[in-house]
């Protein structure tokens, strides 16, 4: 009777250990307002418009959607004014493509040191040469104290590096004479 008690509490322990990892596997999305920077470095602002397509290849481990990040970057862009606006469709003065090339997530731990790398190409609206093109890597970390939860926490990393990155990017792009 008592290996009865002990193998169903097994059983449990191991269904419970199944869901959790589950739940971490899976992870939640990015949310766009959470890779918007509070604050941006420009050194000029752009008399021009620009369009912007932000998109995700690396879709192995991240846990950010093409909209999400396309919908940050839009909103990166109008909030530090370093262009005159940003318009959706034709008509832009210049396209800015932005892909996030790479995303280095661990997979268990208490703390997670997120990297991103992302690739910026600017271009003149109608020509494919780009103006001004890098590659940008950026980290950020999160600890235990940071979120309890290890999804949440994922989650935080991959906002925090993004929204790294976009600062940078857009610091960047200020320094351009266009």
């Amino acid at each position: 009777m008592k290996w009865d008690k002990w193998k169903n509490l097994l059983y449990e322990i191991a269904l419970l250990m199944f869901c959790g990892f589950v739940l971490f596997a899976t992870g939640c999305a990015a949310r766009a307002d959470k890779m918007i920077p509070d604050s941006f470095s420009i050194t000029n602002k752009h008399s021009y418009t620009v369009r912007v397509e932000g998109s995700v290849e690396d879709k192995r481990t991240s846990q950010i959607p093409d909209a999400a990040f396309a919908e940050a970057l839009t909103e990166s862009i109008l909030k530090s004014g370093v262009f005159k606006g940003v318009v959706r469709g034709e008509g832009a003065d210049y396209l800015l493509e932005v892909a996030i090339l790479r995303c280095d997530q661990p997979w268990i731990g208490f703390d997670f040191n997120i990297s991103v790398e992302i690739s910026w190409k600017l271009s003149k609206s109608g020509q494919a040469k780009p103006v001004w093109s890098d590659i940008i890597t950026t980290s950020y970390k999160t600890t235990l104290w940071d979120a309890f939860f290890a999804t949440e926490r994922l989650q935080r990393a991959n906002e925090g590096a993004v929204r790294a990155n976009i600062q940078e990017g857009i610091k960047r792009l200020s320094m351009l004479r266009l």
